[in-house]
């Protein structure tokens, strides 16, 4: 592909999503990290060798996790090698507000080709 590694890091509670997202997007990206918790994702973007240059967050990560929405500035902030984001959601109330690192908004049931054309365009 030429120039940096393309990698990116998914986070979903849901195995079986993050996995369906990983085969869908493979294409798009030299390598796909998958997290199930904010708790993994940190991890991981702490200890990466390759850090993520591209990140796809749930907003919701369970019960007992912070929502993607506040946790992917934060991130951001904390790893400014990630050159966008995006937030998946199936709340149609979902607007993060501007500033908080999140490029685009993609509402359940998702379209993979939308989700790929937004990543293409993110080169």
């Amino acid at each position: 592909m030429g120039g940096p590694a393309r990698v990116l890091l998914v986070v979903d509670d849901i195995p079986a999503m993050g996995r369906a997202l990983q085969r869908s997007l493979s294409k798009s990206f030299d390598k796909i990290v998958l997290a199930e918790s904010a708790e993994q994702a940190e991890r991981l973007l702490a200890s990466e060798q390759t850090p993520p240059t591209h990140l796809l967050c749930d907003d919701n990560l369970g019960l007992d996790s912070p929502r993607g929405v506040e946790l992917v500035g934060k991130w951001r902030r904390a790893h400014p090698g990630i050159e966008s984001a995006a937030l998946i959601t199936g709340n149609d109330e979902v607007e993060p507000p501007p500033g908080r690192g999140i490029d685009r908004v993609f509402r359940k049931p998702l379209d993979i080709s939308e989700l790929r054309e937004f990543f293409a365009s993110r080169r």
